[in-house]
């Protein structure tokens, strides 16, 4: 722990070890926070940069797509309910 004095004009300089210790830089915001008898100081978070838009044409194109066999909605629907009676084949035992 380090004992720092508040200057004439109301600033508190932290010691380079502690700076250095918590990655705290020159123009970086931190947060005061507390109580009586506690302060606490927070890095504050980087404001996150606005994400771009994507088109629906960059989307969908960012989609993975199927390379198997041709399936049906009948074939999918059996898939489902072949799952279905497994797992109450499982959950019955």
């Amino acid at each position: 722990m380090a004992k720092v004095q508040i200057s004439p004009d109301d600033v508190v300089a932290l010691p380079r070890a502690v700076l250095e210790a918590h990655g705290i830089v020159e123009g970086d915001d931190v947060d005061v926070s507390g109580g009586r008898k506690e302060v606490r100081l927070t890095v504050a978070s980087p404001a996150a940069e606005p994400q771009r838009k994507l088109t629906v044409e960059e989307f969908t194109a960012s989609l993975p797509r199927y390379c198997g066999p041709s399936i049906t909605d009948e074939m999918i629907e059996e898939a489902i309910a072949q799952e279905v009676r497994e797992r109450w084949e499982r959950k019955s035992r």
